[in-house]
């Protein structure tokens, strides 16, 4: 098992915002752009690990979040 796996997704998000070269490749211009990004990721994913109702977060910004993640 390794370190990585261990880590919740906040403390994931945190390590590649520290990490020059990493946050350069996802293409981020600022850490407070990617720390935005990062929030919606974890909103989006703890409601979809809470077996929240989908339908309560806005299909436009999954679909936004989707997008940026195949650019």
């Amino acid at each position: 098992c390794a370190l990585i796996d261990c880590l919740q997704l906040g403390d994931k998000c945190l390590l590649l915002i520290s990490d020059p070269e990493l946050f350069s490749t996802l293409g981020f211009t600022s850490k407070s752009s990617a720390k935005k990004v990062m929030k919606e990721f974890q909103l989006l994913r703890n409601n979809l690990a809470q077996s929240q109702d989908i339908s309560t977060y806005s299909w436009a910004q999954i679909a936004r979040m989707s997008t940026q993640m195949l650019e």
